[in-house]
Protein backbone atom coordinates (compact mmCIF):
# COMPACT_ATOMS: atom_id res chain seq x y z
CA UNK A 1 0.00 0.00 0.00
CA UNK A 2 1.24 3.48 -0.81
CA UNK A 3 1.67 6.02 1.94
CA UNK A 4 -0.74 8.55 0.38
CA UNK A 5 -3.60 10.27 2.11
CA UNK A 6 -5.55 9.04 5.12
CA UNK A 7 -8.56 11.30 4.75
CA UNK A 8 -9.10 14.80 3.51
CA UNK A 9 -6.36 16.48 5.57
CA UNK A 10 -4.22 13.62 6.85
CA UNK A 11 -1.57 11.41 5.29
CA UNK A 12 -0.06 8.07 6.10
CA UNK A 13 3.49 8.07 7.38
CA UNK A 14 5.35 4.78 7.00
CA UNK A 15 8.58 4.78 8.97
CA UNK A 16 10.88 2.52 10.90
CA UNK A 17 12.85 3.64 13.92
CA UNK A 18 16.19 2.37 15.23
CA UNK A 19 18.27 2.97 18.34
CA UNK A 20 21.82 3.68 17.13
CA UNK A 21 24.96 3.70 19.29
CA UNK A 22 26.53 6.77 17.66
CA UNK A 23 26.02 9.28 14.90
CA UNK A 24 27.53 7.88 11.67
CA UNK A 25 30.67 9.65 10.44
CA UNK A 26 29.20 10.41 7.01
CA UNK A 27 26.23 12.42 8.30
CA UNK A 28 28.04 15.74 8.25
CA UNK A 29 27.71 18.76 10.51
CA UNK A 30 24.46 20.37 9.32
CA UNK A 31 21.41 19.91 11.51
CA UNK A 32 18.07 21.41 12.47
CA UNK A 33 17.19 22.07 16.11
CA UNK A 34 13.75 20.69 16.98
CA UNK A 35 11.83 21.76 20.07
CA UNK A 36 8.65 19.77 20.68
CA UNK A 37 5.90 20.35 23.19
CA UNK A 38 3.69 17.27 23.64
CA UNK A 39 0.27 18.20 24.97
CA UNK A 40 -0.93 15.94 27.81
CA UNK A 41 -3.67 13.35 27.27
CA UNK A 42 -3.64 13.90 23.51
CA UNK A 43 -1.79 12.97 20.34
CA UNK A 44 -0.92 16.63 19.65
CA UNK A 45 2.53 18.15 19.42
CA UNK A 46 3.64 21.73 18.82
CA UNK A 47 6.98 21.73 17.00
CA UNK A 48 9.41 24.58 16.42
CA UNK A 49 12.27 23.99 13.99
CA UNK A 50 15.34 26.22 14.03
CA UNK A 51 18.44 26.50 11.88
CA UNK A 52 21.91 26.14 13.39
CA UNK A 53 22.02 29.92 13.93
CA UNK A 54 18.76 29.84 15.91
CA UNK A 55 16.40 31.29 13.29
CA UNK A 56 12.93 29.73 13.35
CA UNK A 57 12.34 27.92 10.05
CA UNK A 58 8.98 26.25 10.81
CA UNK A 59 6.25 25.88 13.42
CA UNK A 60 3.78 23.01 13.21
CA UNK A 61 0.87 21.74 15.21
CA UNK A 62 0.76 18.01 14.50
CA UNK A 63 -1.54 15.14 15.37
CA UNK A 64 0.03 11.70 15.04
CA UNK A 65 -1.95 8.53 15.65
CA UNK A 66 -1.39 4.85 14.97
CA UNK A 67 -3.64 3.19 12.41
CA UNK A 68 -4.90 0.02 14.14
CA UNK A 69 -5.50 -1.62 10.76
CA UNK A 70 -1.89 -1.25 9.59
CA UNK A 71 1.57 -2.22 10.78
CA UNK A 72 3.36 -0.57 13.72
CA UNK A 73 5.41 1.33 11.12
CA UNK A 74 2.34 3.25 9.91
CA UNK A 75 0.85 6.36 11.50
CA UNK A 76 -1.78 8.87 10.44
CA UNK A 77 -0.23 12.33 10.42
CA UNK A 78 -2.02 15.66 10.22
CA UNK A 79 0.02 18.88 10.37
CA UNK A 80 -0.91 22.53 10.37
CA UNK A 81 1.81 25.12 9.84
CA UNK A 82 1.37 27.99 12.28
CA UNK A 83 2.88 31.45 12.63
CA UNK A 84 4.41 33.04 15.70
CA UNK A 85 1.16 34.97 16.06
CA UNK A 86 -0.81 31.69 16.03
CA UNK A 87 1.43 30.26 18.75
CA UNK A 88 0.89 33.41 20.84
CA UNK A 89 -2.88 33.04 20.37
CA UNK A 90 -2.69 29.47 21.70
CA UNK A 91 -1.43 30.91 24.98
CA UNK A 92 0.73 29.23 27.56
CA UNK A 93 0.34 25.59 26.64
CA UNK A 94 1.33 23.00 29.21
CA UNK A 95 3.03 19.78 28.25
CA UNK A 96 6.23 17.78 28.08
CA UNK A 97 9.16 19.29 26.24
CA UNK A 98 11.72 17.55 24.10
CA UNK A 99 14.75 19.03 22.34
CA UNK A 100 16.92 17.34 19.73
CA UNK A 101 19.25 18.00 16.84
CA UNK A 102 18.17 16.37 13.58
CA UNK A 103 20.77 15.38 11.00
CA UNK A 104 19.81 13.97 7.60
CA UNK A 105 21.58 11.60 5.24
CA UNK A 106 20.23 11.21 1.72
CA UNK A 107 21.47 8.99 -1.07
CA UNK A 108 18.84 9.64 -3.74
CA UNK A 109 16.83 6.53 -2.90
CA UNK A 110 16.25 7.05 0.80
CA UNK A 111 16.46 9.61 3.54
CA UNK A 112 17.53 8.71 7.05
CA UNK A 113 17.23 11.26 9.82
CA UNK A 114 19.23 10.95 13.01
CA UNK A 115 17.80 12.57 16.12
CA UNK A 116 20.42 13.40 18.76
CA UNK A 117 18.57 14.19 21.98
CA UNK A 118 19.54 16.86 24.47
CA UNK A 119 18.87 17.48 28.15
CA UNK A 120 18.08 14.47 30.30
CA UNK A 121 17.98 12.29 27.18
CA UNK A 122 21.52 13.28 26.13
CA UNK A 123 23.30 10.29 24.62
CA UNK A 124 20.15 8.88 23.00
CA UNK A 125 20.31 8.72 19.20
CA UNK A 126 17.44 7.45 17.05
CA UNK A 127 17.42 6.91 13.30
CA UNK A 128 14.13 7.17 11.40
CA UNK A 129 13.58 6.10 7.82
CA UNK A 130 10.39 7.09 6.00
CA UNK A 131 9.11 4.96 3.11
CA UNK A 132 6.76 5.50 0.20
CA UNK A 133 5.07 2.11 0.59
CA UNK A 134 4.80 -0.98 2.79
CA UNK A 135 6.97 -3.09 0.46
CA UNK A 136 9.92 -0.70 0.66
CA UNK A 137 9.48 -0.59 4.42
CA UNK A 138 9.55 -4.39 4.70
CA UNK A 139 12.62 -4.71 2.44
CA UNK A 140 14.76 -2.19 4.33
CA UNK A 141 17.91 -3.57 5.93
CA UNK A 142 19.74 -1.26 8.35
CA UNK A 143 23.17 -0.22 7.06
CA UNK A 144 24.79 -1.15 10.37
CA UNK A 145 24.27 -4.35 12.38
CA UNK A 146 24.53 -2.39 15.65
CA UNK A 147 21.21 -0.63 14.98
CA UNK A 148 18.43 -1.95 17.24
CA UNK A 149 14.93 -1.69 15.82
CA UNK A 150 12.44 0.07 18.10
CA UNK A 151 9.61 0.63 15.59
CA UNK A 152 6.34 0.48 17.49
CA UNK A 153 8.03 0.37 20.92
CA UNK A 154 6.00 2.89 22.90
CA UNK A 155 8.83 4.09 25.15
CA UNK A 156 10.65 5.40 22.05
CA UNK A 157 7.72 7.47 20.78
CA UNK A 158 8.23 11.23 21.01
CA UNK A 159 5.48 11.70 23.58
CA UNK A 160 6.82 8.94 25.84
CA UNK A 161 10.38 10.26 25.55
CA UNK A 162 9.21 13.75 26.45
CA UNK A 163 7.28 12.45 29.46
CA UNK A 164 10.30 10.46 30.63
CA UNK A 165 12.18 13.72 31.17
CA UNK A 166 9.90 14.69 34.03
CA UNK A 167 11.50 14.60 37.45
Amino acid sequence: MLAGTAGKYARYEIERKFLVPRLPDDVGTLYVVIEDLYLPDSSLRLRTEKSIDGAVTARKLTKKDRDPNRSAATSILTSLYVSERDVTALGDLQGNKLCKRRYAREDGLSRIVFDVFEGKLAGLILAEIEFLDDDACARFVPPDSSWQEVTGVLKYSGGALAASQLE
